[in-house]
């Protein structure tokens, strides 16, 4: 087997297309739904499944490997090397290596994806924490104008005094965390 045939196969197995997707820019909103890189759209019509990625605009599908052959107009060999370049990947084009050295390799590459996945879960638990704080705060804001008396002799609404004693610390917390 030639180098480059076992770098497409080692690349492919270590870079997902997920991965490669939110690596070179694509946003994904909630319905898992990108702009498309490869034509002009004002609605997003990129989505991944099953790791391969598709435009229902223009058409495109393919892996990651195709992603970035497209995204940059590179050819197949090149797109490999950007994402063994960009990935930090322990993938050799000139040196197969030995079977040791393979999945040495393989094990080192396993720990750079794990590594990674730890990294976006903490992203997304801080971009959650976020979003819980600044939650908070919009509630107690709303319920300090809705709930407040509207003369001294009205009685105090519990959300009103729940608001007025915790909205500054809401307001802080979700500048913390922003």
């Amino acid at each position: 087997m030639g180098t480059l045939y076992e770098a497409v196969a080692a690349v492919r197995d270590l870079v997902s297309m997920e991965e490669a997707a939110a690596y070179y820019g694509l946003q994904f909103n909630r319905a898992g739904f990108a702009v498309c890189p490869f034509h002009s759209e004002k609605t997003a019509s990129f989505k991944i499944h099953k790791g391969r990625g598709h435009c229902f605009g223009c058409g495109w599908h393919g892996d990651a490997i195709d992603f970035v052959e497209r995204l940059y107009n590179v050819s197949r060999d090149e797109a490999v090397r950007t994402l063994i370049r960009d990935f930090n990947l322990p993938v050799s084009l000139e040196d197969p290596g030995t079977i040791r050295q393979r999945q040495e390799m393989y094990q080192r590459a396993a720990a750079l994806r794990a590594e990674r996945e730890r990294q976006r879960r903490e992203e997304q638990e801080r971009l959650d924490a976020y979003h819980a704080a600044l939650d908070r705060f919009a509630l107690y804001d709303r319920w300090k104008r809705d709930y407040a008396p509207q003369s001294p002799e009205d009685p105090i609404d519990p959300r009103y005094a729940e608001a007025c004693k915790y909205l500054e610390a809401a307001r802080a917390v979700s500048i913390e965390r922003g």
